[in-house]
Formats: C-alpha cells, structure tokens, sequence
C-alpha cells in the first residue's frame, strides 16, 4: 500500500512509521495479554484467558481491516485492460518461484531467519524470568503480585526492548529518503 500511495521521495518515512505503528501494536499487545494471562492458573481459566486474547486479536484485526477497506481508495483497472477471470492462473499466483523475484527471496528468508531467532529466544526467556528472576516467594514490586515469568516478559521486558526499538524505525526511514538506497557493503569495505 505505500509503494502505491505514498510518493517515492517520502516512501522510507512512510515505511518507518508503518514500522512505529507495527512496534506499537506489538507493545499495546505484549501489555495486554501479559496482563491477562497468567500460566500459574488452573488449567480452565488459563484455556479461557487464550482464547480471550485470540477473540481480542481477532476483534482489533476486523476493525482495523474494515477501517482500511473504508478509507483506502484504489484505482480500478479498466475494463478494457483486464484480462477474463482464469481460476487456473489465478491459482498460479500463489507458487513462488524464488528464481522469479530474487530480491524478495532474500528478504523473505532475512524475515524469515530473524522470526526464527526471536521465537527460538523468546519462550527460553520466559523460564529464564520464573527460574532465574521468579520463584514462589517472588512478587513484582511495581504490580505487588506473585511473579510470572509471563507477566514481566509481557508488561515489563518486552514492552522496554521495543520502545527502546521505536527511535531506530523512524530514523532508517529517514535515512532512507536523505540517502536512498545503497549497497552499505561497498562503505565498510576496507
């Protein structure tokens, strides 16, 4: 959506600030489910508090989709452009050939090998916090509560580390649009 409606000298800001927003939400929801999920439950409340989260994910998705769909115009193709409807190469689409697009190669195995690294650290993180900060005796001073380890990773930790994260967004879209993009490789070169 920003390649299409924002103007190319102004699409790296846009991109930061899509970036801030997403780092945002993934605070408002770290916070959130942090607070309303705790594992030390018994098990049928804590089945109830996920699938609480998952009906609040599901609710915040639809409106935002459904603000979208509202706001956003797009430009229709003419009539006389468009080819007829084949299912058979609508269905086509969806394989992806690397070879095809390798730019979007890379960045989807560079997405997809730093997912890989954050959730391979991200539920170690949690038995760090009750084993290592946590214990029975253990209570948060700032919420007055037994510890979590949950708790704390969801409205203490992660909630710091992505805040500490928002500046950088907005600079590299900055530093985008002032430079453009270059093969940084080529300045570190000795």
């Amino acid at each position: 959506m920003i390649a299409d409606n924002v103007q190319p000298q102004q699409r790296g800001l846009a991109s930061g600030f899509n970036g801030l927003f997403n780092l945002l939400g993934t605070v408002v929801g770290s916070i959130v489910a942090g607070v309303i999920i705790n594992k030390n439950d018994p098990l049928p409340l804590y089945r109830n508090q996920v699938v609480q989260i998952f009906l609040l994910i599901a609710l915040v998705q639809s409106i935002v989709v459904i603000y979208t769909i509202l706001t956003v115009k797009e430009t229709p193709l003419p009539v006389s452009g468009r080819p007829p409807f084949n299912l058979r190469l609508f269905l086509r689409k969806f394989f992806f050939k690397p070879s095809t697009y390798p730019n979007l190669s890379w960045v989807l195995l560079a997405r997809f090998l730093v997912m890989m690294g954050i959730w391979s650290v991200y539920y170690f993180l949690q038995y760090y916090f009750d084993d290592v900060l946590g214990g029975h005796a253990v209570k948060t001073i700032i919420f007055n509560n037994s510890f979590s380890g949950e708790f704390f990773n969801g409205t203490l930790f992660q909630p710091a580390v992505l805040l500490l994260a928002l500046p950088m967004s907005l600079l590299a879209g900055w530093a985008s649009d002032h430079w453009g993009a270059r093969n940084w490789s080529t300045y570190r070169a000795p």
